[in-house]
């Protein structure tokens, strides 16, 4: 086993399960964290593009302010 992935109310949610390589969202390793669509998942050597959309959510991660 080396993640899961889980949607939570409106967002979609991986978590490592303590793999040695870990779980990387947009090249940075994270334990675990909430996708949103144009994100990038790495789980060991495969990398996955997150693609989709939640009707009255804008695509993209949100800006910092």
């Amino acid at each position: 086993l080396h993640c899961v992935l889980a949607q939570v109310n409106d967002d979609l949610v991986v978590r490592d399960l303590g793999s040695t390589n870990g779980v990387r969202v947009n090249g940075e390793r994270v334990a675990e964290g909430t996708l949103v669509p144009g994100d990038e998942l790495m789980i060991g050597n495969y990398r996955y593009q997150v693609c989709g959309d939640v009707i009255g959510r804008p695509a993209g991660r949100p800006k910092a302010e």
